[in-house]
């Protein structure tokens, strides 16, 4: 279907809307919950990359990444963090259970995405907006 509307010329902005709300989510579905093998996470990237690509009719990656800024849409691996932060955040708000909030703490994977963005985990951040900041600081010094 969505080969299909690229045929008819459709508008850019209707087709990343149309990717986002349907093939992204199945293209991640649960991906919060695991650590991805280095191999996977580039195959899934090229596939999301070339969608983004084919819409815009360029390989320029710095092109795709501004049109992704401007419509507001976060690259791969950016998501998957957003995901990943989001899933901890539930976690953390479960106050009945302690135990989360021991293992949020030595937990190596989110002490990385935090070290990566500069950000403080905090279990009521808005991640998806920090990110999406933090992806147009690093396109316009682009």
């Amino acid at each position: 279907m969505i080969i299909l509307l690229i045929e008819l010329n459709t508008s850019p902005v209707v087709l990343c809307s149309l990717i986002h709300s349907f093939c992204v989510p199945i293209l991640l579905f649960g991906s919060e919950s695991v650590i991805w093998p280095q191999k996977l996470l580039k195959s899934i990237e090229y596939a999301y990359s070339l969608a983004f690509m084919k819409i815009f009719k360029t390989f320029d990656e710095n092109v795709v990444k501004c049109c992704q800024n401007a419509l507001g849409y976060l690259p791969l691996k950016m998501l998957l963090d957003v995901r990943k932060l989001n899933f901890l955040s539930n976690l953390a708000n479960m106050r009945e259970q302690p135990m989360f909030e021991i293992l949020l703490i030595h937990d190596q994977e989110l002490l990385g995405i935090c070290a990566k963005y500069f950000v403080v985990f905090c279990k009521e951040a808005n991640w998806k907006r920090l990110l999406l900041q933090h992806f147009a600081d690093s396109v316009e010094s682009v």
